[in-house]
C-alpha cells in the first residue's frame, strides 16, 4: 500500500473519481504484474513501491510467450 499525496487526491476528485479517505489520506495498493503458469506457479513478477513504475509491456509479453 502507498499513501496518495494530497495533490493527487485533488486531481482524482476533479476527474469525478470517488476516493475513499481513511485517516489522514488515501491508501492504494502497489501495482504489480504477475505471470502465472498453468500450475498456478508465479514464474515472473514485478512490483515497485514507486507506484509510477511499471513493467515494460514487451517484457510481460516475452514472459507470457515463454509459457506456451
Amino acid at each position: 500500500m502507498f499513501s496518495l499525496p494530497n495533490d493527487l487526491i485533488d486531481v482524482y476528485e476533479k476527474f469525478g473519481l470517488d476516493i475513499m479517505r481513511t485517516g489522514e489520506g488515501v491508501e492504494l495498493p502497489v501495482p504489480a504484474t504477475l505471470i502465472v503458469n498453468r500450475d498456478s506457479t508465479v514464474v515472473a513478477n514485478f512490483f515497485d513501491l514507486d507506484y509510477t513504475k511499471r513493467k515494460d509491456p514487451s517484457a510481460i509479453l516475452e514472459a507470457a510467450r515463454a509459457l506456451v
